[in-house]
């Protein structure tokens, strides 16, 4: 898979787009492309371009969800609301191109309920797939200063992450496919939470407590 991760992917020059993408494409050890973009940035053009390469090739677009709650959109400074956001994957769907979210477990202020309710939105959009992040702060972004400041709104551990990303998962269409169930920060910038700096014992403590407790993705879903 040829993976245009960083930044937004479909901003910019469409010819240049069409240059890389294609590029890609043609090279005979790539099998399919994943884009990493913003809803915002789906113009009409680009969605043309996005539907010729899916009748090419395999193709995954991949969407910063992060939350469905508008007052963390607007924390987060996403910069368009969820109704946008909503607009802009409906375009997609219409072109039954495969869409994956990104969420974030722990933002200030949130709480199960939160979490359930971005499941909620993503089982109803068939999402094709989803990348779980645990928020983690790095020197230096902007979250780092509000954190300094407000320390007491950052107290989720390994096991509340962990309990909270079980829950996740058991509401999960099975259909779903899962491609990370934690953030992967750089490990000499995390300030906060000390034990996402352990990306394999976080993962592990999620496998052995789903084996210990016989649960699985889809046992608390209910196709609607």
């Amino acid at each position: 898979m040829a993976y245009f991760q960083n930044f937004t992917s479909t901003y910019g020059n469409i010819q240049k787009m069409k240059k890389l993408f294609y590029g890609a494409i043609n090279n005979p050890n790539i099998m399919g492309l994943s884009i990493a973009t913003r809803a915002d940035c789906l113009s009409d053009e680009v969605i043309d371009l996005l539907d010729d390469l899916n009748k090419k090739t395999f193709l995954v677009v991949e969407l910063g969800l992060q939350s469905v709650n508008e007052k963390s959109i607007e924390f987060i400074n996403r910069g368009y609301s969820h109704k946008e956001f909503d607009q802009g994957l409906l375009k997609l769907n219409e072109k039954n191109i495969k869409t994956l979210a990104h969420i974030i477990i722990g933002l200030p202020n949130e709480d199960i309920d939160d979490f359930l309710n971005d499941i909620s939105y993503i089982n109803k959009r068939k999402f094709w797939g989803i990348k779980v992040h645990n928020l983690y702060i790095e020197k230096g972004s902007r979250i780092y200063n509000y954190y300094l400041k407000n320390q007491n709104d950052f107290t989720m551990t390994l096991d509340q992450y962990v309990d909270y990303v079980i829950l996740i998962l058991e509401n999960l269409d099975p259909n779903i496919i899962i491609q990370r169930l934690t953030g992967d920060g750089r490990r000499d910038k995390i300030i906060w939470p000390i034990w996402s700096k352990n990306k394999a014992r976080v993962l592990s403590t999620i496998d052995k407590k789903l084996k210990d407790e016989d649960k699985k993705q889809g046992d608390l879903w209910k196709e609607k």
